[in-house]
C-alpha cells in the first residue's frame, strides 16, 4: 500500500471521457458520496481504495477525488479493472473507481453500489448518483 500523491483537479478533464463509477461493496456502510466524504474526514488515512495501477484512469480519478475533497486515503494498486472490482466486492479494499464496462454485471447483480460517476451525464442506472465532474468543477 502507498499514499497517493496529490494532483490537481485538472485530472477531471482526463477522466471525463470514461464512464467510471465510484463503487463500494453492496454491504458497505456508505450510501452516498457525502457519507463517504464525512467518514474519510473523520478517519484520515484509514480508508483504502483500489486503482488499476499508477497513472491509469482509475488512479487519476481517485487522486483527483482525494485532492478536491481533501481526503486522506491509502492507494492499493491492482493489475487491472477486473482485479480492482473483485477486491471491492470481497471487501479487501473499501472503494474504487470501477469502469462501467468492467463492473456492469456486478452493479446489476447488486454486488457493487455506485456512489458517483465520472461520466459527463448521469448514467441511466444511477439517476440519483452524484456527478463528480460537475461537483468538482464548481
Amino acid at each position: 500500500m502507498c499514499r497517493s500523491p496529490s494532483i490537481t483537479s485538472r485530472s477531471w478533464v482526463i477522466t471525463r471521457r470514461t464512464s467510471s463509477v465510484l463503487a463500494v461493496s453492496a454491504d458497505a456502510p456508505w450510501q452516498t458520496l457525502d457519507d463517504l466524504i464525512a467518514y474519510v474526514h473523520a478517519n484520515p488515512g484509514k480508508l483504502n481504495y483500489a486503482s488499476a495501477g499508477v497513472g491509469t484512469v482509475s488512479s487519476l480519478s481517485m487522486q483527483a477525488l482525494a485532492h478536491h475533497f481533501k481526503l486522506d486515503m491509502v492507494a492499493v494498486p491492482f493489475p487491472g479493472g477486473a482485479q480492482l472490482t473483485s477486491a471491492i466486492i470481497g471487501n479487501h479494499v473499501d472503494i474504487g473507481m470501477v469502469p462501467y464496462t468492467t463492473g456492469a454485471g456486478m452493479f446489476q447483480a447488486q454486488k457493487l453500489r455506485g456512489l458517483a460517476t465520472t461520466a459527463a451525464n448521469r448514467l441511466p442506472q444511477w439517476r440519483r448518483s452524484r456527478l463528480l465532474l460537475k461537483r468538482a468543477l464548481r
